[in-house]
């Protein structure tokens, strides 16, 4: 029961922080880059540690955590609908978090 509370109240807590018409039409903006501009690496913020990545598409990046988790982009939550469009770029700096169990 407590894991239950905590991880609707910790959804509800992202969704309300970092949901906003500005996020929304970042993502947008993003889903618009076509694949072919991926670039061979990719240098971006990860957690807050620098990271080189292989691709620029977030997609290819979210297999290595464990669900569930939430993600911002630059400060702004991304849709788990979002998560196939959504474009990388050098410098991003990108968060995911997991809920935590506990009381």
């Amino acid at each position: 029961m407590a894991y239950t509370v905590t991880a609707i109240y910790w959804a509800r807590l992202w969704l309300n922080k970092w949901s906003s018409r500005r996020c929304y039409n970042l993502v947008k903006q993003r889903s618009c880059v076509m694949a072919e501009q991926m670039k061979t690496e990719l240098s971006i913020w990860l957690n807050g540690k620098k990271e080189s990545l292989d691709s620029n598409q977030l997609s290819h990046l979210l297999p290595r955590f464990k669900s569930p988790f939430a993600v911002a982009l630059n400060g702004c939550f991304i849709a788990a609908n979002q998560y196939p469009n959504t474009v990388l770029q050098a410098g991003d700096q990108l968060d995911i978090v997991s809920p935590i169990a506990g009381g």
